[in-house]
């Protein structure tokens, strides 16, 4: 704790580059002021006590050690945060298709209808180029027709008799085509 000393006359105000430091006794040194070592902001107001005698080195230990854990655990909330960061950038590209602005839960919910609608009607169209073939059919040309398509809209793809459903819309619509 440092306390008011009196001014060196040979450091006065007429000294170039240097300000005279204002000090008189009635001012206290800035720092903790005598009975308030060991108050903190929301401490108990009492300070640690000791039993037997001081031990610098092992207090300086004690402080290392802890400095060393504190910068244990900044790694890992640094690394947690970027893992977090990269989840919701990667999140936000598949939901928010690299938009910035934020998304609300009710169009969240409309992205992962389109995407399931979406991957609904990519399993049909592989189901129809996977069976066409096997019944002389052009998947292609099946996937043009507006009769075709209406057909194997109203399939489910999670159903147990999807593939069956498939070869025989495909099947009715060979047959239609031939009896041209």
């Amino acid at each position: 704790m440092s306390t008011p000393t009196e001014p060196n006359p040979q450091q006065g105000a007429g000294e170039p580059g240097k300000a005279p430091e204002p000090q008189s006794p009635q001012q206290p040194a800035s720092g903790p002021q005598a009975g308030s070592q060991g108050q903190s902001e929301g401490g108990t107001g009492k300070a640690p006590k000791f039993e037997g005698e001081f031990d610098p080195q092992k207090a300086a230990r004690l402080v290392e050690n802890l400095r060393t854990q504190v910068d244990e655990e900044k790694t890992k909330r640094t690394a947690l945060e970027t893992q977090f960061s990269d989840f919701m950038g990667k999140f936000g590209q598949l939901f928010g298709a690299g938009e910035e602005k934020k998304l609300t839960p009710e169009q969240i919910a409309q992205k992962a209808q389109e995407s399931d609608q979406q991957a609904r009607e990519a399993t049909v169209k592989l189901a129809v180029f996977q069976t066409a073939g096997k019944h002389g059919g052009d998947p292609e040309a099946l996937l043009d027709s507006a009769s075709f398509a209406k057909a194997i809209s109203k399939l489910d793809p999670t159903a147990d008799t999807f593939a069956a459903n498939v070869e025989a819309a495909i099947r009715s619509r060979i047959s239609t085509e031939r009896d041209r």
